[in-house]
């Protein structure tokens, strides 16, 4: 049940509550002016345009130095190479009549093979035949054995 009803036209307030999280920041605001100029800086040291230009020669000189003995071993790198090609097709030259040579030899042994073949198919068929008529021949000799055994006996 509702309790009693309180005195009209009073807010009654109870104890504060726990602080909530922080709520979101809005975006960064524009920028102000610029500021006025600082003063000026301590002068550096004098350009020796002679020193810096010797420099520049010898790093020149010694590019081209490098560029030379670049293009020097370059062209030894392919000296060798193309040497060793040349051998390569030689020997591979040699190596192709060789292969010729073996594919004949092996053409010749395929042929041997296939007569071989056949004339072992032949003999088998040769075996199975006589193999065939030996039964024959012993099935027609104990059938004439029978035959005498009862003639002997009968």
């Amino acid at each position: 049940d509702p309790g009693a009803p309180g005195q009209n036209g009073l807010l009654l307030l109870g104890k504060r509550g726990l602080t909530g999280p922080r709520g979101h920041h809005g975006f960064q605001g524009p920028h102000g002016p610029r500021g006025p100029p600082g003063p000026p800086g301590k002068p550096g040291p004098v350009w020796d345009a002679q020193r810096q230009f010797k420099e520049m020669m010898a790093l020149t000189r010694d590019m081209i130095r490098r560029t030379d003995t670049i293009t020097q071993t370059h062209d030894e790198s392919s000296t060798v190479l193309l040497t060793q090609m040349r051998q390569l097709e030689k020997q591979l030259g040699i190596d192709y009549e060789e292969l010729k040579a073996d594919e004949a030899s092996l053409n010749a042994v395929k042929h041997m093979q296939q007569l071989m073949s056949a004339e072992i198919s032949t003999y088998g068929s040769r075996v199975q035949i006589a193999q065939q008529a030996a039964r024959v021949k012993w099935e027609s000799e104990r059938a004439a054995m029978v035959q005498i055994q009862k003639i002997e006996h009968g």
